[in-house]
């Protein structure tokens, strides 16, 4: 809310409204109405960990991309002129957008993560990975699919990962897979934990942590 960039006619300044040049209150209009949109929306992707997608028409969609300050978030545009449009109507304009769910979801994590990697909130490779998870700092656990790692502990809060240890599963401190040892973690820290293609977080040393910020 509010829902249309009309709701701010009559929240211009003097010095606006007495403008001679109707284009630009339009456009004074416009940008104050989508900068409301834009600082509404920290609340809202704080709220519901869902892929954001922007809906509009191309002028004020380009407008919307200059002003934005969670460029980062966005998983995709829709373009077109949706003023008037109902839910049925923009259910069909976003259905080839998210036909193939599993894309979005996985283009989604991978911004968030670029996002938490921005802000210095993220631990890569399974040692950091695990060693972040021990203290609680686990907020979502993204892992490849099949990932496993043997493994030894070495302190509280640290492993030892070498192909050697595979052999030492009569041993105490081995772990035949320190990947579901971190799930437990996160997930016990109240975390989430989502898995993605094989080969997609190959940067990130195939499982990265969003820690809590």
């Amino acid at each position: 809310m509010p829902e249309h960039v009309a709701a701010y006619r009559n929240d211009i300044s003097e010095r606006v409204a007495n403008f001679s040049d109707p284009s630009h209150r339009k456009e004074v209009m416009l940008e104050k109405f989508l900068r409301h949109i834009d600082n509404n929306l920290d609340v809202i992707l704080k709220a519901y960990s869902l892929p954001l997608f922007v809906m509009g028409a191309d002028r004020t969609v380009g407008h919307f991309k200059k002003i934005t300050h969670h460029l980062k978030n966005i998983t995709g545009y829709v373009h077109g002129n949706f003023e008037e449009a109902g839910e049925s109507a923009i259910r069909q304009a976003i259905a080839p957008h998210v036909a193939d769910w599993k894309h979005v979801v996985q283009s989604d994590l991978m911004l968030r993560l670029e996002a938490a990697r921005s802000a210095d909130r993220v631990a890569t490779g399974i040692k950091n990975v695990w060693k972040s998870a021990s203290r609680g700092k686990g907020r979502l656990l993204i892992v490849e699919k099949n990932y496993m790692v043997a493994a030894r502990y070495s302190t509280n809060d640290e492993i030892w990962v070498e192909t050697a240890f595979a052999g030492e599963n009569g041993s105490p401190l081995f772990l035949k897979d320190a990947v579901d040892d971190v799930i437990e973690k996160v997930l016990a820290s109240g975390g989430d934990v989502e898995f993605v293609d094989e080969g997609l977080l190959d940067q990130y040393g195939h499982i990265a942590l969003i820690e809590y910020y």
